[in-house]
């Protein structure tokens, strides 16, 4: 079965090397390698031909520059394998990666198989643990629907591979947003996957430095936020869930609110204070959040929701959601006089 890797390329030259030795460098050998240069302004379109020249499983795809989006359609157009993979230029993979995760999907005959990834600081050597989350949950399931993936595990694009039938020609990443185009784009997969299994061991090495491609912050956009918000819920509209999966779905939830509150309450976004409350109340008026924030379990959140709750969200964020919850207004004003003094926006 060949894998078709598929790799957006735009800057950070030096990484870029070490990204396309360690696919190469794959003890399981049936790959395609789609390297897709984004009009990247240094010498990465030079050094995706100088491996394809030395290398015939390589695939190279010159482009203007329109973002890691269209970087993706453009490999997902060329691949030809039975299974896709999406790996970041600045990431890379252990020599044995691709062989346990085939491995994996032969042994459990499953159209995606999720593996964990390790991160670290560029430069400082700094690792953390595995990603993937709520794997107690994980551990006690027989089957992974789709459901329960979508409610136990942290990912993204590169911490799966995919069967290729079960996405091209039916899925695109979007091309009209700038960034969560990825979780958007699993969101809509997810019910066009048959089954699921989880390979429980780092393959995959996430740099986290400044100036990563895929990590750039975009200019705040309300409209990409409520696509997430709307994504989500979309998708537990369409299944049933027993009652003891509550607590997860509410955790969910609770991190779909985090990524909202962190982009109104982002001290670099120029809109005005008022306008950030007023979106913060049209985020609770949905009842889907006011139960989760209402009922929520800290104890299931994941450590990465815990850790933004803490140190990126205004605490007072979080009293002010409390008052519109309960619909008291006594204290509302003092609130929003301290949420303006904690984000630095004034009127």
């Amino acid at each position: 079965m060949m894998i078709s890797v598929i790799v957006p390329v735009y800057s950070r030259s030096n990484l870029l090397i070490d990204c396309i030795e360690s696919i190469l460098g794959q003890t399981y050998r049936n790959i395609q390698l789609i390297l897709v240069d984004d009009g990247s302004p240094d010498n990465c379109g030079q050094i995706c031909d100088g491996y394809a020249k030395k290398d015939e499983r390589i695939t190279v795809i010159h482009k203007e520059n329109g973002g890691v989006a269209t970087a993706r359609n453009a490999g997902l157009e060329m691949a030809c394998g039975d299974w896709l993979y999406f790996l970041d230029a600045d990431d890379y993979l252990e020599p044995d990666a691709l062989n346990s995760i085939i491995a994996k999907a032969n042994e459990t005959r499953a159209d995606l198989v999720f593996f964990d990834t390790m991160e670290f600081t560029y430069g400082k050597g700094m690792r953390k643990g595995a990603l993937n989350t709520n794997k107690d949950y994980f551990d006690e399931l027989y089957d992974y629907d789709v459901f329960k993936v979508f409610l136990g595990m942290e990912n993204s694009v590169w911490s799966f591979i995919v069967k290729t039938d079960r996405i091209k020609g039916i899925f695109r990443f979007r091309e009209d947003i700038h960034y969560t185009d990825d979780a958007i784009f699993r969101l809509e997969c997810y019910p066009n996957i048959g089954s699921f299994a989880y390979l429980k061991k780092a393959v995959h090495n996430r740099r986290l430095s400044v100036g990563n491609y895929s990590q750039s912050r975009q200019e705040y956009n309300k409209e990409v936020k409520f696509l997430i918000i709307q994504a989500h819920l979309g998708l537990l509209n369409k299944y049933d869930y027993p009652d003891n999966a509550t607590g997860l779905i509410n955790a969910r939830l609770i991190n779909v609110i985090i990524y909202a509150a962190t982009s109104i309450f982002d001290k670099r976004s120029e809109i005005h204070f008022s306008q950030k409350v007023f979106e913060c109340e049209e985020i609770l008026s949905l009842d889907s959040m006011r139960c989760a924030l209402l009922e929520y379990d800290r104890d299931i959140l994941s450590k990465s929701a815990k850790l933004m709750m803490i140190q990126k969200i205004p605490s007072p964020y979080w009293l002010y959601c409390v008052c519109l919850l309960l619909k008291s207004k006594q204290y509302m004003n003092s609130i929003l006089s301290v949420m303006r003094r904690a984000s630095k926006i004034h009127d």
